[in-house]
């Protein structure tokens, strides 16, 4: 009696998650690598692993450090957020700006333990693809969803508006007149063991503008401005939702992509068909670029084409007949 008790739990723990994402508009049973078991394992992260702040200095920072210090189990994953950040990080060692209603979110998840029952919420390889995974996942809440469904069926840019998407490797937004307004920005970090210096997991922050556009300085090398949730959304008719109203379905997203990183790294169909996908999403696709600071290239800013992403996430810069793979640098419309 008490098996199926217990069967009978499970399966509507199960209904309840799901009726709950579909009041949000999240549909995840529409993807081959959810399962119910992922489900639970947000649902208890949300439920019992969630810490929320007022104010810290950088939720990765504050994740990270109560990972190694031992502060929180290496073996489960942490959910971390807070209402402002003081010195939020974002990519090539640039800050990532505070804003009132925001989110600023990291995501904990351990590396996959060989020796036991693979936890939903963890990582069985660290790889360059899960960013673009994941920018691709953001893409898909359902405000934006939304939004680009309207954007593809209207005529958005009669408005100045144009569909939101991802830009190689860790951003998403928009390009107007070949400046990019960035929305949110992705910052993956590994999280190693003190005393044996081995991965144990890593932090995945997410910044998502929402309430409140940052004012962004742009450079000559790098001509990009800020944007936000409202800000796109003000006159599309479309409801803008909170801050805290995006932890569920944004965890439930970043999830969802770690299950898909975990089946790509030994499937090469899947990544085959996920490339296609990026690419449709991909802002820079079959573009000219500029690209900055990659290693092993010239100092001064290169000028090819990009013409995709490879298995390894890399961006393909195809210039003089040549294409090389771009592991690292910055890269911009031209």
């Amino acid at each position: 009696m008490c098996y199926y008790n217990a069967i009978l739990r499970h399966f509507l723990h199960c209904c309840a998650f799901c009726i709950i994402f579909r009041k949000i508009g999240l549909h995840t049973h529409q993807y081959p690598w959810h399962s119910p078991d992922l489900d639970l394992a947000v649902k208890d992260l949300l439920k019992h692993r969630h810490i929320h702040t007022a104010h810290t200095a950088s939720t990765n920072s504050a994740l990270i450090e109560l990972v190694v210090s031992h502060a929180l189990a290496q073996d489960l994953p942490h959910l971390f957020t807070t209402d402002t950040q003081s010195a939020g990080k974002g990519q090539h060692g640039r800050a990532w700006a505070n804003g009132a209603g925001n989110v600023f979110l990291s995501l904990y998840v351990p590396m996959t333990n060989a020796k036991n029952t693979p936890n939903p919420l963890s990582l069985g390889r660290l790889s360059g693809v899960l960013s673009l995974l994941i920018g691709v996942q953001i893409c898909q809440l359902p405000s934006i969803a939304k939004y680009n469904e309207c954007a593809a069926t209207q005529n958005l840019t009669a408005k100045n508006l144009a569909k939101i998407g991802v830009k190689w490797a860790n951003d998403i937004g928009y390009y107007q007149q070949k400046t990019f307004h960035k929305l949110a920005g992705i910052l993956i970090e590994p999280v190693f063991c003190q005393q044996a210096k081995s991965l144990v997991g890593v932090v995945i922050g997410v910044g998502l503008n929402v309430r409140t556009t940052p004012a962004l300085k742009s450079t000559h090398a790098m001509p990009y401005f800020a944007t936000s949730l409202s800000e796109i959304l003000a006159n599309s008719g479309i409801a803008c939702p909170s801050a805290h109203e995006m932890y569920a379905p944004l965890t439930q997203l970043l999830a969802l992509a770690l299950a898909r990183c975990n089946t790509l790294t030994h499937d090469d169909s899947q990544m085959t068909a996920f490339i296609t996908e990026f690419n449709a999403l991909h802002l820079l696709h079959n573009q000219p670029i500029a690209l900055h600071g990659a290693p092993h290239t010239p100092s001064d800013a290169q000028i090819g084409t990009c013409t995709g992403i490879n298995h390894d996430g890399a961006l393909l810069f195809a210039k003089d007949g040549v294409q090389t793979p771009i592991f690292a640098g910055s890269v911009q419309l031209v």
